[in-house]
């Protein structure tokens, strides 16, 4: 599948075709709609988000004619309205969608007019029945109950009778054509034997609807053969071929499903088969906590490999366990890799103890308690090697310099701070020790005017904190940031964070400070500061996830002023890579262990996240989305007592009884 190398490229050469909210298929080439929705698309698939949501929607809005697009035609409206969904433009979308779909229905001549209909249907989950369009493919089928000889054919079809609910007369004919389709060179021919891009998209989509599976390791080398230069659209159909190849075994990895995953092993398949952004079946698996579908991957003559990291998070198999907090998920890892306990993601420095204590569930304490209880038997070492091995597991931080106590006390999570506080008895030196260690393997490049910038930030605000007047802190940034040449939006300081994002990094004594960093805030995006640009550690996230995550409230909202309100609805959306909370996820858990005293704040970002375009639906790497977790909570002894409120904030029922 890709490397890294290679979605780092294709990523930046999707970037370039785009200038001021406008995408060309091919440099130089004309700006259209359809290669706009190909790039947005394709960098979906790769992980990424265009970088000027709100310059597209201005440019998709300025070519509407009476909410249809293109003189007005099918295809280009059809564009149009995906692109609006992609961009997350959802009042733009609902005032035309309706209207449109029922003009595209009504005027739909060709097969691709017809397709491209149904997709609209599809993609918007519009309740708006298109019967011209199915009617238009149940037309093609033929007696056998396939759509005739032609394989681009048959893929276009049953692929759009599939996406509309409707059912084929014989999928299994329809699907022993295609799969017979595919040449010795690894892509699908049309009616003559040499494989081409288009008819290999449209077979795909159609086999992928089918949960059908072609010989993938020689498509895939097809399809890396064609990619560098393919233009947006055959990018994106060579990145959504790569898509459909992977994600049916991680897919059936992360629900469990053991048939489909061995059935995958036992035919040859790729135990270590990756994903478009580096996921593994094992890490699928174990950020689900699936401990059979673990153990079956680990256990296999071919087996997996459990030092395979996750890229865009550097994260091992462990990690993600820890995330899911599944116990017998933990001890299969740790059997084949007991040296994994202390592994960290060079991202945010967690250790696989530091994982299960952020995240902080009941189930997380129990995890907790396991490990400090086992570690003679994880370790296969010596009763008498336990303290030592201990302390080591303790005097371990994030790269933030919390150690799991102190992570515990911050979150104010009195169950897991309370099951730590017996067992800690690390000394300060042990501490220092491990965070000098830490930051000095993830130490990047110096850069001399950024990094002193970083330090009048980081600095500053502590003295602030202690008591001092914010005047001399404001006044060293300003002489900083106007200084000729300086570039404000640089990574510097020990994490790798931008200015803005160190800015709203800590947290504040009282209401003297928090005004303090908000003024310190304001000057930095009064003078160009980028709050969307991300940083390198803890998260690798931009300053509203970072304002979001520490409740710096008044900052978050300074931030969304500086931004277009879809590029900022789209930040508060974003999944990191490190968890996939978002936003208002990373709000929500916060929110759920905040004392007394803040929760009021908590529950206010809550609502105003809400109201600004945050979603309660999307979900974290574990599958938990904003509103399970809150639902979740009111059965969990660690985190119930704040559950109520949450849910209110979120306007969701609380359970009854």
């Amino acid at each position: 599948m890709i490397s890294q190398a290679a979605r780092e490229r294709t990523a930046a050469a999707l970037h370039a075709l785009g200038h001021n909210g406008r995408y060309a298929d091919l440099p130089g080439a004309q700006p259209e709609l359809g290669a706009t929705l190909s790039v947005l698309k394709a960098l979906g698939l790769l992980g990424n988000r265009t970088r000027d949501p709100d310059a597209i929607h201005a440019d998709v809005t300025g070519q509407a004619v009476d909410g249809r697009w293109g003189a007005p035609a099918v295809l280009p409206t059809a564009a149009a309205l995906l692109t609006l969904h992609g961009i997350g433009a959802r009042d733009t979308l609902q005032d035309n969608l309706e209207q449109a779909l029922h003009w595209m229905g009504e005027r739909a001549a060709s097969r691709e007019e017809h397709f491209m209909t149904i997709a609209v249907v599809d993609e918007c989950a519009a309740a708006v029945p298109v019967p011209r369009s199915v009617a238009y493919f149940r037309a093609l089928e033929t007696p056998d109950g396939t759509f005739g000889a032609s394989p681009l054919q048959n893929g276009i079809a049953a692929s759009a009778l599939l996406r509309a609910g409707a059912p084929l007369r014989d999928p299994a004919a329809v699907t022993r054509l295609l799969l017979a389709a595919q040449q010795p060179d690894g892509g699908f021919a049309d009616t003559g034997p040499a494989s081409d891009l288009w008819t290999t998209y449209c077979v795909m989509r159609a086999l992928d609807l089918l949960s059908a599976t072609p010989d993938g390791p020689r498509l895939a080398r097809w399809v890396l053969d064609r990619l560098d230069g393919a233009g947006a659209g055959g990018t994106y159909q060579c990145l959504s071929i790569l898509d459909w190849i992977a994600t049916p075994v991680l897919d059936a990895a992360r629900r469990g499903d053991c048939v489909t995953v061995r059935r995958h092993l036992q035919t040859g398949g790729d135990p270590d088969l990756h994903d478009l952004t580096g996921w593994t079946p094992l890490a699928a698996a174990a950020v689900r906590g699936q401990a059979p579908v673990v153990r079956l991957l680990l256990e296999a003559d071919r087996a997996a490999n459990p030092d395979l990291r996750v890229p865009d998070a550097d994260a091992l198999p462990i990690f993600w366990a820890g995330q899911s907090g599944d116990l017998d998920t933990v001890r299969a890892l740790l059997k084949h890799r007991p040296q994994h306990l202390h592994a960290i993601s060079s991202v945010n420095g967690h250790t696989l103890l530091l994982q299960a204590v952020f995240f902080g569930t009941q189930r997380h304490c129990e995890l907790v308690d396991w490990l400090l209880d086992n570690l003679a038997t994880v370790l296969g070492v010596p009763a008498d090697a336990v303290p030592a091995e201990r302390r080591r597991l303790l005097a371990a931080c994030n790269v933030r310099g919390y150690t799991a106590r102190t992570m515990a006390e911050l979150w104010h999570n009195e169950t897991m701070a309370k099951l730590l506080s017996v067992v800690d008895d690390t000394t300060e030196q042990e501490r220092d020790a491990y965070r000098a260690g830490l930051l000095a393997s993830i130490a990047g490049q110096p850069d001399t005017a950024a990094d002193a910038l970083f330090a009048t930030i980081d600095q500053g605000m502590a003295a602030v904190n202690a008591g001092s007047d914010e005047a001399a802190l404001l006044s060293e940034v300003a002489a900083a940031v106007q200084a000729p040449g300086f570039d404000l939006n640089r990574q510097a300081g020990p994490l790798g964070q931008t200015p803005v994002i160190a800015a709203v990094t800590g947290t504040d004594a009282d209401a003297r400070v928090s005004a303090a960093r908000l003024r310190l805030v304001d000057l930095l995006l009064r003078h160009g500061a980028d709050p969307d640009l991300p940083e390198r550690h803890p998260m690798a996230v931009d300053a509203v996830i970072r304002a979001a995550v520490l409740n710096h409230f008044d900052c978050l909202q300074r931030i969304a002023q500086a931004m277009g309100p879809l590029a900022f609805a789209a930040a508060l959306n974003e999944r990191p890579a490190i968890n996939g909370q978002t936003a208002l996820d990373d709000t929500v858990h916060r929110a759920l262990t905040a004392p007394d005293n803040a929760l009021q704040s908590h529950l206010d970002q809550i609502r105003w996240a809400i109201a600004n375009g945050a979603s309660s639906d999307v979900p974290d790497l574990t599958g938990v989305t904003v509103a399970d977790r809150a639902r979740l909570a009111q059965n969990d002894d660690a985190l119930k007592r704040n559950a109520p409120s949450v849910l209110a904030a979120l306007g969701l029922p609380a359970r009854s009884g």
